[in-house]
């Protein structure tokens, strides 16, 4: 699948990208157990996830990863060192002040964000040499009616998404992380559950792999009533039923992904040999010549990076329509198809009713630009490393709902989805004060929230998770303000709150942490299309111990160039200010005139060890960029604010740079913070401008 560039030096990244990669750290997440509570029809999740810092520094780790769109993530705690922290949840960028400054201050912190609806981020900073951290979060999602069986998905990777990520390179989303396990157990009060294509069951615990979605089935389930308790005292009453079929006609436009993306595999049981187009396009034709009547209209596009309108149908013609649509190709700009679709609104003007079959995996979507257009959108995701996030969080926001296909069965989601899009469109209600009754459809489900009054006695914790869920449907509908008071009541995460914790009583770290990311692994299903198609990706992998040695000659010549000792700090009377070493690299000339150094940014990896760059540990760094420092050392600007800082000017250009990158990098930020912090925003301004940044 096509991707958008993100670096305009593509052989420098590919050359980075073999350093780092002979080069990794270990991993910090060393367990993660899923505990599942299915209660009515809602869905609990609790996650335990153990990091462990086996390097002899301290570090932060952080993992970017998918939830459902309509989960909502209403607690976290963190055991360190046997204390056991509850997180609270502040405004956004208050909880961002606040873990930064324990991270500053030495003390241990984790932070839970959600970057993007279906996006969510963890960062748990200060995991000392030696120490181990494991934090436990719950989020609850109501179940999904496909059809008699209800369904729960819970993500754990993402396939590989089409175009310019809206994320911080650092924030990201990245894969080719190695395959962890996971334990799961399940706990059903009201039916059945069990795990799909689970391994073994060990002490009640089944065993899977993070490579594929957890998916769970309910069989014999009976709905009720679940009750609960605010935030503010008062009772809630949550009914999550399988919504009722309705009587009308139907008039949609449906898009249909034909992208490349979509040649991937559907699944990856080792029976079903089929790419999600194959079962999607086979899908729709099932669903249209069984769920579509006399009288139902539909309009059908195709888009790949291109639209193309493939004409209008009736009722039983519509089968002969969607044969039409072609073979898959191009990227998936999903964005330019409902762009198509807004440009040909019939001159009735109504709104549109749309009905989009896709594997979800474009950036290339704004859903807030596209929400104001009026249109309803109901969403089918095809694959197991579907997303979410784009058209999930755009069918939220316009009154529609969202529908994943379960292996093979793209059939029922589709149909699913035309039975969804049968119901009147109205625009989502809004919520002007405290919410007391509230409907919406999720996932074919009816959900209905009411808040009476206040209640006796402590709620206990499930009581408290049916009420959060209950306020999470009524966020979205609520002025901002309304909304932020809200979500930090109920202890939310969501695009106005995150949860933070501190350790106020742990040991206190003296450096700054190195930063440790956790990949997803590449999904399961992507490495099966690869091994059956004989991918370039499978054909690296087998030429990968014979180039070895060639990487290896490629690291030792870098790292031979980089040998930089440690820096030490002068003083404003030293006149040996400049190292021997970068002397050496530097230009024998008088220093030039403007040195642009905002190129060679982008060359460091601020996050590998940003203790060693503050105090001159330059041994990380390719030779052209040591040289470059060098030479800017020399330039008059750099040379007196050294000597105001009483640090060496190599490394106050260090702290220059970091404070180019701190946008892109959170260790950046933490450098320029503890290099250069102190500088008046005159002299900043003229080292900033001297040294071309």
């Amino acid at each position: 699948m096509p991707m958008a560039a993100h670096s305009i030096d593509p052989l420098a990244h590919f050359f980075d990208d073999i350093f780092q990669r002979d080069d990794r750290k270990p991993v910090p997440l060393i367990a993660t157990h899923v505990d599942v509570t299915i209660r009515g029809g809602l869905g609990i999740v609790t996650t335990q996830r153990t990091f462990r810092n086996n390097e002899k520094k301290s570090i932060e780790a952080t993992m970017t990863f998918p939830v459902p769109v309509d989960a909502t993530l209403c607690a976290l705690t963190a055991n360190i060192d046997g204390r056991v922290i509850h997180a609270v949840a502040r405004a956004r960028d208050k909880a961002s002040k606040a873990y930064e400054a324990a991270i500053a201050g030495g003390k241990s912190a984790i932070l839970h964000q959600e970057l993007l609806k279906g996006v969510h981020m963890v960062s748990v900073g200060h995991v000392r040499p030696g120490g181990q951290i494991v934090v436990t979060d719950t989020w609850t999602a109501p179940l999904s009616f496909l059809d008699e069986t209800p369904r729960l998905r819970i993500p754990t990777t993402v396939g590989e998404i089409y175009g310019r990520s809206p994320l911080a390179p650092a924030d990201d989303l990245v894969t080719g992380g190695a395959v962890q396990g996971a334990t799961v157990s399940i706990a059903c009060q009201d039916g059945s559950a069990s795990l799909l294509n689970a391994g073994p069951t060990v002490g009640g615990r089944c065993k899977v792999t993070l490579d594929a979605p957890i998916d769970i089935v309910i069989a014999g389930w009976k709905d009720r009533k679940l009750t609960g308790v605010a935030a503010d005292g008062r009772q809630v009453a949550l009914d999550i039923a399988r919504s009722p079929s309705i009587d009308a006609s139907l008039d949609i436009d449906l898009l249909f992904d034909r992208s490349g993306s979509m040649t991937t595999h559907a699944t990856s049981y080792s029976e079903l040999d089929a790419s999600k187009f194959d079962l999607a396009k086979a899908g729709l034709v099932a669903a249209v010549r069984h769920q579509f009547r006399q009288a139902d209209r539909m309009r059908l596009w195709q888009f790949d990076d291109h639209v193309d309108y493939l004409g209008e149908a009736v009722g039983p013609d519509c089968t002969a329509l969607v044969g039409g649509v072609g073979g898959p190709r191009g990227g998936t700009e999903i964005g330019r198809a409902f762009d198509a679709v807004l440009a040909s609104r019939t001159s009735t003007g109504k709104p549109k009713n749309v009905v989009i079959v896709t594997d979800g995996l474009s950036w290339a979507i704004e859903p807030e630009k596209l929400a104001q257009s009026g249109m309803r959108v109901t969403g089918v995701l095809i694959g197991e490393d579907a997303s979410e996030a784009g058209v999930g969080y755009l069918a939220d926001l316009t009154g529609g709902q969202i529908f994943t296909a379960v292996g093979s069965d793209a059939g029922g989601a589709i149909a699913a989805a035309i039975d969804a899009a049968r119901m009147p469109l109205r625009q989502p209600e809004t919520v002007r004060d405290r919410p007391r009754a509230l409907e919406v459809f999720r996932r074919g489900a009816r959900i209905v929230a009411t808040w009476g009054p206040k209640g006796e006695g402590h709620p206990s914790a499930a009581a408290r998770q049916i009420g959060a869920t209950a306020a999470m449907l009524a966020i979205p509908r609520m002025p901002e303000a309304s909304a932020a008071k809200l979500a930090e009541a109920e202890g939310l995460v969501c695009h106005l709150t995150s949860l933070v914790l501190v350790d106020e009583s742990g040991e206190r770290q003296q450096e700054l942490p190195a930063r440790r990311r956790v990949e997803l692994p590449i999904p399961r299903a992507a490495t099966v299309s690869s091994a059956r198609l004989s991918s370039d990706l499978a054909c690296a992998r087998a030429a990968a111990p014979a180039s070895q040695s060639g990487e290896a000659e490629m690291r030792r010549r870098a790292k031979s160039a980089t040998t930089y000792a440690r820096a030490r700090s002068v003083s404003s009377h030293d006149e040996g200010y400049l190292p021997a070493f970068l002397r050496r690299l530097g230009a024998r000339s008088q220093p030039p005139e403007n040195v642009d150094l905002r190129r060679l940014v982008g060359r460091i990896d601020w996050d590998a060890d940003p203790d060693a760059l503050r105090h001159g540990d330059f041994a990380g760094l390719s030779s052209d960029v040591v040289a470059a420092i060098a030479r800017a050392a020399q330039l008059p600007e750099i040379v007196a604010l050294a000597r105001k800082l009483a640090l060496d000017p190599a490394i106050v250009l260090i702290g220059l740079m970091a404070q180019a990158a701190r946008g892109q990098s959170r260790s950046a930020g933490r450098l320029a913070d503890a290099l250069i912090g102190r500088v008046a925003a005159k002299d900043l301004d003229a080292a900033i401008a001297a040294a071309g940044l």
